[in-house]
């Protein structure tokens, strides 16, 4: 089982690579932690994208999207916030791996 964090702010068109590139692995990907520092960053990529969040999350059901208070941030707690998540919503199994990844990395 593999959960993905990645930890956004403001984020633009490679979000949408990277959310593409992530379904072609060989691997299943369980979720995709979206972590975004402040709201108005995702509003503002949602409406590039010509949607409302609702319609988004629709068109990606493996994405789990947490906001949190730009006063929040901080690079390690905030992947950690992806990771304690992820580690809740596995029961603690053993098998599970967690990828930390920025919004602007896409994978091949």
């Amino acid at each position: 089982m593999v959960d993905v964090v990645v930890p956004v702010y403001y984020p633009d068109e490679k979000l949408t690579r990277l959310l593409q590139n992530l379904a072609l692995q060989t691997i299943d990907v369980r979720c995709v932690r979206i972590i975004s520092t402040g709201k108005e960053g995702m509003q503002d990529y949602f409406e590039k994208q010509s949607e409302t969040e609702g319609e988004w999350l629709r068109k990606h059901p493996k994405v789990c999207l947490t906001y949190i208070d730009e006063a929040d941030f901080d690079y390690a707690e905030t992947r950690n916030l992806g990771f304690r998540q992820a580690a809740i919503e596995s029961g603690g199994t053993a098998d599970l791996f967690v990828v930390s990844m920025t919004h602007d990395a896409v994978p091949c």
